[in-house]
């Protein structure tokens, strides 16, 4: 609502041929998860690409950008890979409402990073797909995940530690 109409469409069209490169590349996966891409390289080869799910790329392409598009132009092919994105992201919750540590040393993510993309992710898929069976599973996850949230807070109201491995 606070974009011009010529905008909107520009930044529709850029999204649309985002997904386009995505799916070329290969990077939406059977699991529902997205790919990692080409880490650590500007240049996309082959030879360097890592197809292993990504739970951040997942929230932020696979849901959030997925479930926006779906919301523009009412593409189901759009929202059947939001949802598959979204049920990828649901199976990553641990059973206390963590999600995983991703990669080791100091380049790791931990879980509240982690966290933090997964719950953009489910805000867009409430908001954009509208869906009272998506808000039903997201409130069951939500009860596991804010708890844990809640129970891991950090007395100065931070959460998380760092050592030399990175956050955990």
């Amino acid at each position: 609502p606070h974009v011009e109409a010529s905008r909107v469409q520009r930044y529709e069209a850029a999204a649309a041929r985002f997904a386009a490169a995505l799916e070329r590349d290969g990077m939406f996966l059977p699991s529902g998860a997205c790919g990692v891409g080409w880490p650590e390289t500007r240049t996309p080869h082959d030879s360097l690409v890592s197809r292993t799910p990504y739970l951040v790329s997942t929230a932020l392409a696979g849901v959030e950008l997925q479930a926006w598009l779906y919301a523009r132009t009412r593409n189901e092919r759009y929202r059947q890979r939001a949802l598959a994105a979204l049920d990828y992201t649901l199976s990553r919750l641990g059973t206390d409402g963590s999600f995983p540590v991703m990669g080791d040393g100091p380049a790791a993510e931990g879980a509240y990073v982690a966290a933090a993309y997964v719950q953009e992710g489910w805000m867009a898929a409430d908001m954009f797909l509208r869906d009272d069976a998506v808000r039903g599973t997201l409130r069951q996850a939500l009860k596991k995940h804010v708890a844990w949230l809640v129970q891991t807070q950090n007395a100065d109201g931070t959460w998380g530690r760092r050592d030399e491995a990175g956050e955990w």
